[in-house]
C-alpha cells in the first residue's frame, strides 16, 4: 500500500468510526499501528489491498478494450473496484484521466482503494481500533444502545 493510501485509510477509519476530531490523528499517531495489523490480519482486506477482486462491469470494459495502453488502464483500474455498480462510473473516469491525466487516475484508485479498506476495517476491526483510540487517546464513543 503506497504512504498516501495508508494515510487515507487512516483518516477514513478514524472518521467512519468517530466523530471526534482528534479521531484522525490518533489514527495517525498512536493507533496507527492497527491499519496494517487489521489489514494483515483480515483476508477481505487482504484480498483489497492486493487487488484481487475484479468486478463484471470492469471485466467487460477490460475485453472492450482495442488498445493495449487502453487495456492495462482498465485491468489496473479494475483490480481497485469490487463488483460495486457505482464504481463503474469512477472506472470509466478513471480510464479517461489515466490517459489524459495519469495523476489523477492515481488519485481516483487511491481514494476508492482507501475506501474499501477503511470500510473492511471498520468491520472487521472496528472494536479494537473503538478500544485503542479510548485508550490511548481519550477518545469517548457513544454507549452501544
Amino acid at each position: 500500500m503506497d504512504p498516501n493510501t495508508r494515510e487515507r485509510v487512516k483518516v477514513s477509519v478514524a472518521s467512519r468510526i468517530s466523530d471526534d476530531p482528534g479521531a484522525p490523528m490518533c489514527m495517525k499517531t498512536k493507533c496507527q499501528g492497527l491499519v496494517s495489523k487489521c489489514v494483515n490480519s483480515v483476508a477481505a482486506c487482504k484480498e483489497i489491498s492486493r487487488g484481487l477482486k475484479t468486478s463484471v462491469v470492469c471485466d467487460e470494459q477490460v475485453r472492450s478494450c482495442k488498445d493495449a495502453y487502453l487495456r492495462e488502464c482498465a485491468i489496473v483500474c479494475s483490480k481497485a473496484y469490487f463488483g460495486e455498480e457505482r464504481r463503474a462510473q469512477c472506472l470509466s473516469e478513471c480510464l479517461n484521466s489515466k490517459c489524459h491525466n495519469p495523476s489523477k487516475y492515481s488519485e481516483c484508485v487511491s481514494s476508492q482503494l482507501a475506501e474499501a479498506l477503511a470500510s473492511c476495517i471498520e468491520k472487521n476491526c472496528g472494536d479494537t481500533v473503538r478500544k485503542c483510540m479510548a485508550n490511548r487517546c481519550n477518545i469517548s464513543f457513544p454507549e452501544n444502545e
